[in-house]
């Protein structure tokens, strides 16, 4: 009991130790201020993933003519020049269900049961000015599911630096305002934190047709990066 005592209380001294110093870069006056930082860059990769489903009364003949589908679509997906190293097989999945509707117009399935085997591909296109083309070339191949398309940097380390730096600033800028409407000058920086401010998303205000060589329209946003930082300044008079 002695010993569980001991060990309590040099724990409670070491939180007390640890808040005291904490505490004490805080002491006296001080700003504590937000600051946003928001870039906004243009995407160049496109990710595109694309299914293919079929259904048949066996697994084999179901997975045979999936196989053969998803093989002409990466064939198509080679031709549009997309690399080996920029396609991969996302879902492979295969389940037995009761077809209680036509499916696609087909009659013949209709209240049997059935094998449905999918496979999703996942594509990242390079050359956005060529993403209508790549779809139409896909889907003409047998793709027949599209799950999604969104679109990124393929480096976005420097955009994200930018926007870190424009969260300092925009800390500064609102520190030195407050400062002068209070008639104190800023000291000492005693913390700065970064927050998370949500990362990267597709600005639909600002939109351009990416392809420019025919086939299916597609429309790419503006991405924009955001940063956030917490900064607390020392006040002096």
């Amino acid at each position: 009991m002695k010993k569980h005592l001991a060990l309590l209380t040099g724990l409670l001294c070491l939180l007390a130790v640890g808040v005291g110093a904490d505490d004490d870069v805080l002491e006296g006056r001080h700003l504590r201020v937000h600051g946003q930082g928001v870039i906004q860059v243009t995407p160049d990769v496109a990710i595109l993933q694309l299914g293919v489903e079929h259904r048949a009364t066996t697994v084999a003949e179901a997975m045979m003519a999936n196989n053969e589908a998803v093989a002409r679509v990466l064939k198509a997906l080679a031709g549009a020049h997309i690399a080996d190293r920029d396609v991969q097989t996302m879902e492979l999945n295969v389940h037995r269900m009761t077809q209680r509707v036509p499916h696609n117009g087909d009659q013949t399935l209709a209240g049997q049961e059935v094998f449905v085997v999918r496979n999703i591909v996942q594509a990242r296109i390079r050359d956005l000015g060529h993403l209508g083309q790549v779809i139409d070339v896909a889907i003409e191949a047998g793709a027949n599911e599209m799950r999604g398309l969104r679109f990124g940097l393929s480096e976005d380390r420097d955009v994200k630096d930018r926007a870190r730096e424009a969260a300092v600033a925009d800390a500064r800028h609102r520190a030195e305002q407050l400062a002068r409407l209070h008639n104190v000058r800023l000291g000492r920086v005693l913390r700065i934190a970064e927050q998370d401010a949500g990362g990267h998303r597709p600005k639909a205000m600002l939109m351009r047709t990416a392809d420019e060589r025919g086939g299916t329209p597609i429309s790419v946003g503006d991405l924009s990066f955001s940063a956030g930082v917490e900064v607390i300044y020392e006040l002096q008079d």
